[in-house]
């Protein structure tokens, strides 16, 4: 599935930050765990965020659970780096909403989120490792990160484009 780029786009953050009622000076980790499950690993993301912390100090883990659809753009937007620990996944949305938003993700190498970010800058896609992840992001924020994703990623994971190539696929196919 793809992103729908309307819904999905950078905003200011501290405007962000000021709608979710958020702290304008803390640096926010997002972590996405909407279902609340297990499978998320939690766990691992609140000790990658605590090493984060002894190291940068004003960094905070942001879960974003039972939340209107209509407000994870601005969570997206609120939050300095998406952190993604799952054991498994398929191809999260979230990645992809992360990327129209200009957001980096550092995130354990499960389903094809490498697809998407091992060629993107100050992005990370590998092994679920506490000490390998905090450091990613650490990076990130010590890079004060600037990254146009959105226009890179477009043809990747715009729903409108994957529309388009879907319908020409199926033309093509009836054509024949």
């Amino acid at each position: 599935t793809g992103v729908d780029y309307k819904l999905f786009f950078p905003l200011p953050m501290e405007e962000s930050k000021r709608l979710l009622n958020l702290n304008s000076k803390k640096i926010y980790v997002l972590f996405s765990d909407i279902s609340n499950s297990p499978i998320k690993r939690k766990d691992i993301a609140i000790s990658i965020v605590e090493k984060v912390i002894k190291k940068i100090g004003c960094a905070e883990l942001l879960i974003m659970s039972n939340v209107k659809p209509e407000d994870v753009v601005y969570y997206l937007n609120a939050s300095s780096v998406l952190l993604l620990t799952s054991d498994n996944e398929g191809s999260p949305n979230i990645i992809k909403e992360a990327l129209a938003c200009n957001l980096p993700v550092v995130s354990a190498d499960v389903g094809d989120i490498s697809e998407y970010i091992s060629s993107l800058n100050y992005c990370y896609a590998g092994e679920r490792e506490v000490n390998t992840m905090s450091n990613a992001i650490i990076k990130i924020f010590e890079q004060d990160v600037s990254e146009d994703y959105r226009s890179r990623m477009k043809d990747k994971i715009s729903s409108e484009l994957i529309g388009k190539r879907i319908k020409d696929c199926y033309i093509e196919l009836l054509c024949k």
